[in-house]
C-alpha cells in the first residue's frame, strides 16, 4: 500500500532566534506557522506592504471607533474576509469577538482547522488602541 505524503506547512520564526540544538533559525510548523501567518495577516493595514496592497485586514482603523455591536459584527467580518481571501491554508469555522470598553480592547477568537489536519484549533488575539 503506498504511503500517503502529507502537506506540512513550514514558515521562519520571526523572532529569528537560533534553536539551540541546531543552531540554525527556528522553523514554525502546520498550526504553529498558519497562526503566526493569521496574526499577521490579522495586525496588517491594507496598503501598508508594498507591492501588496489588498494584504491585510484593516482592523486597526476598526478599533478607533466606539466600541457596539456593529463594531464588533464589522470587525468580525474583516477578519473572516482577509483569512478566507488571503489564507489558503485555512479552514475558517468562525470568528467571536469580546469588548472591553474601558481598557480599551477587544479580544478576538478564531476557531479554525488547518486543511491537513482534522482536528480544530483556535486562536486569541487581543487587539487594542495604540494612542
Amino acid at each position: 500500500m503506498p504511503v500517503r505524503n502529507e502537506v506540512q506547512y513550514r514558515d521562519f520564526d520571526i523572532s529569528f532566534k537560533n534553536n539551540p540544538i541546531t543552531g540554525s533559525i527556528n522553523v514554525l510548523k502546520n498550526s504553529d506557522a498558519v497562526k503566526r501567518s493569521i496574526r499577521n495577516l490579522i495586525l496588517t493595514d491594507r496598503f501598508e506592504r508594498p507591492f501588496r496592497p489588498f494584504f491585510g485586514s484593516d482592523v486597526n482603523a476598526s478599533l478607533f471607533e466606539n466600541f457596539d455591536t456593529m463594531t464588533e459584527s464589522n470587525i468580525r467580518d474583516a477578519i473572516s474576509r482577509a483569512i478566507r481571501e488571503q489564507e489558503p491554508r485555512v479552514e475558517l469555522l468562525d470568528v467571536r469577538t469580546s469588548s472591553s470598553p474601558d481598557r480599551h480592547s477587544l479580544s478576538v477568537t478564531i476557531y479554525f482547522r488547518v486543511r491537513n489536519e482534522a482536528q480544530e484549533d483556535q486562536l486569541t488575539l487581543v487587539l487594542e488602541r495604540i494612542r
